[in-house]
C-alpha cells in the first residue's frame, strides 16, 4: 500500500500515566473506524507485553480473538515473519551445544502456559559481547575496549568471564589476548552457522536492515505503534525506520528516563532524535 497521508506522533509517558492504555485505545478507535486488525502493528520490546496488548484489545471486540492480531509482536518476531531468516533454520539449543557444549542455553516461553511459544536462548560472555556490538552497530573491539576501560564492576566481571571462557575453549594457559581470541571464537561461530545453514536472532535483524533486503517485503501498516521505544537498540531502530517510512499512521511511545536496557544495546537517544 501507498498512503496519501502520513502522520507520525511521538508520545512521552512516564510510569503510571496510562501510556499503553492510550495506545490500545487508539487501536480500538482504528478498528471501530474499519481498519482491519491485520493492518495494525503493535511492536513492543517483549513478547509478554505484545501478547498482553493483543488480549486487552481482543476483549473489546467479541468477534475477534488473539489470532486476528498477528502483528502484535516484538521487532525480532516481525523480522522473522517477513523473511529475516532467508530460508535458513533458526538456531536451537542443540545447534549451540553442537558448536560449543559450554554455551549455557535456556528456554524462554513467550506466552505463559503455551509450550508452542517456547524459544531457545543462550547466555555466553563472548557471544553476548558480539550481540552487543551488533545491537549498537559498533564492533567487537570497540565494545571490548569499553569494558576494559570501564570503572563499572559489572563490566569487570564481564571481562573476567570472557577471559575464562576463551581460556577454556582454546585451552590456553595464563593470560589471553582477549580481542584476538574473541574474534577467532566469533569467526568459528559464523563459519559453523554458514556450514549448517543456520541463523540466530541477531541475523534476522541484520538481514532485514541490509540495503539489499527486498523492500517489497517491508510491510505497509495502516497503523504502526511502537511501545517502549526507548528500549530499542540501534539495529532495531534501523528496522523501525524502514517500517515507519512505509506506514500510514505512526505512534512511537516511550520514556527516555526508563531506558533500563542500555547495557544490552538500547538506544534512548534514537527515541529522542526521531522526528
Amino acid at each position: 500500500k501507498i498512503f496519501k497521508n502520513h502522520s507520525s506522533q511521538k508520545i512521552f509517558g512516564p510510569p503510571g500515566t496510562g501510556k499503553t492504555t492510550f495506545l490500545l485505545d487508539e487501536v480500538k478507535k482504528h478498528i471501530s473506524n474499519g481498519v482491519d486488525p491485520e493492518n495494525i502493528a503493535f511492536i513492543s520490546y517483549t513478547n509478554a507485553a505484545a501478547n498482553e496488548g493483543k488480549k486487552r484489545v481482543s476483549r473489546k471486540f467479541p468477534g475477534l480473538g488473539s489470532l486476528n492480531f498477528p502483528n502484535f509482536s516484538t521487532m525480532h518476531s516481525l523480522a522473522t515473519k517477513i523473511g529475516g531468516e532467508k530460508g535458513k533454520e533458526l538456531c536451537l539449543e542443540e545447534h549451540w551445544k553442537d558448536f560449543d557444549n559450554a554455551i549455557f542455553c535456556y528456554t524462554e516461553w513467550t506466552e505463559k502456559n503455551d509450550p508452542f511459544s517456547a524459544s531457545s536462548r543462550y547466555d555466553h560472555p563472548v557471544l553476548d559481547l558480539y550481540s552487543l556490538a551488533l545491537a549498537r552497530e559498533t564492533s567487537l573491539s570497540e565494545e571490548l575496549n569499553n569494558k576494559l576501560e570501564s570503572d563499572n564492576y559489572h563490566d569487570y566481571l564481564d571481562v573476567m568471564a570472557i577471559q575464562d571462557t576463551l581460556q577454556s575453549y582454546f585451552n590456553l594457559p595464563g593470560s589471553v589476548e582477549l580481542l584476538k581470541y574473541s574474534q577467532r571464537y566469533i569467526e568459528r561461530y559464523l563459519d559453523y552457522k554458514r556450514r549448517e545453514n543456520l541463523v540466530d536472532f541477531n541475523d534476522v535483524i541484520i538481514n532485514t536492515v541490509d540495503d539489499n533486503f527486498d523492500n517489497n517485503r517491508i510491510p505497509t501498516f495502516e497503523v504502526l505503534i511502537i511501545d517502549e521505544a526507548q528500549d530499542l537498540t540501534d539495529s532495531l531502530w534501523s528496522l523501525a525506520k524502514k517500517l515507519i517510512r512505509k506506514a500510514g499512521t505512526v505512534l512511537i511511545a516511550g520514556d527516555d528516563d526508563q531506558a533500563i536496557m542500555i547495557n544490552f544495546g538500547a538506544s534512548a537517544h534514537e527515541f529522542l532524535k526521531i522526528k
